[in-house]
């Protein structure tokens, strides 16, 4: 890993490495002994005093949420920030996750799974900081899931399958936050 400001108006944030799995005979996977990639970054610009900029990265080797096969992680996302005013602020984001299933074997035999998940999402916010006890902050974000197989010409059963696990949905958030 590596952290610091190799500019004045730069803080980087760098982790990675091979990542050792080992699975037991009854895992469904293909490889039992397999050694994947984890990283996991994050830049930031200070472009002015009251404008910053953020780029995020993560990948890693997860189980997915049914147990039953492993899934590689992907996340990407681009934030922008700007302080109006001491007590106001602006943010505009980009985010791509990806959750990829096809690593795991999900069936008897050396057949992958057939999941590849990708999201999207847009957002902006706005928040204001009351005292420095109490601020508040809205946001909004349209978000979109997609299947990211494109290979269902290989399994004919799949074929029609894609779009009932595709959404588009937006989100409006109101919060309140008091520290003490």
């Amino acid at each position: 890993g590596l952290e610091g400001k190799p500019l004045k108006w730069l803080t980087v944030k760098l982790s990675g490495g091979p990542d050792f799995r080992y699975y037991n005979p009854m895992a469904p996977v293909n490889d039992r002994s397999l050694v994947t990639y984890y990283g996991d970054a994050s830049l930031t610009a200070n472009i002015t005093s009251s404008h910053s900029l953020t780029f995020a990265y993560k990948a890693w080797q997860w189980v997915s949420s049914t147990g039953k096969v492993p899934e590689f992680d992907s996340s990407y996302s681009l934030n922008y920030h700007w302080n109006a005013t001491k007590q106001l602020g602006f943010d505009l984001g980009g985010k791509f996750q990806e959750a990829n299933f096809t690593r795991g074997n999900d069936l008897a035999g050396s057949a992958p799974s057939w999941r590849d998940d990708g999201f999207y999402s847009i957002s902006a916010g706005v928040s204001y900081a009351f005292t420095p006890h109490l601020n508040t902050s809205l946001t909004y974000a349209y978000n979109m899931g997609r299947d990211l197989l494109d290979n269902y010409h290989q399994v004919p059963s799949l074929a029609n399958t894609s779009s009932y696990r595709e959404f588009n949905d937006q989100q409006v958030s109101l919060a309140v936050q008091f520290k003490f």
